[in-house]
């Protein structure tokens, strides 16, 4: 089975509708199917409930996000050792323009072999 993790930007692509949304929605299809294993980081879902806030407000988000958490994907949860790879890979290499978050998804799904849906591109860490 193939395994995929969603960014957040990649969800909110996908609830409203943005260019790109029809990749995402696919995805989802298959995680339901059954042909793919979705993933998506608790601090990515964190930050889908917070703009979804700033968007619907309190009552809206809840809402939102009691749908979606019921997509079929495994919420993660980064632990202490990810954390400091993250933390590690950004004082010591150049990451460019990406936080902790972003250095931790790409972690996550480069270690357990999946590939990242991510708002820039979909990226395939390891064959």
């Amino acid at each position: 089975m193939k395994r995929i993790v969603f960014e957040a930007h990649a969800i909110l692509k996908w609830t409203q509708k943005e260019p790109g949304y029809e990749k995402v929605k696919s995805l989802m299809f298959a995680c339901r199917e059954g042909s793919f294993s979705g993933y998506m980081n608790r601090i990515n879902l964190g930050e889908v409930h917070y703009k979804t806030i700033r968007v619907l407000r309190l009552e809206g988000a809840k809402d939102f996000m009691e749908n979606l958490v019921r997509l079929p994907i495994t919420i993660a949860l980064p632990d202490d050792a990810l954390t400091a790879r993250g933390l590690d890979v950004l004082t010591t290499q150049n990451a460019g323009n990406l936080g902790l978050n972003d250095t931790c998804q790409l972690l996550f799904a480069s270690e357990n072999r999946r590939t990242l849906l991510s708002y820039l591109t979909t990226r395939v860490i390891l064959p």
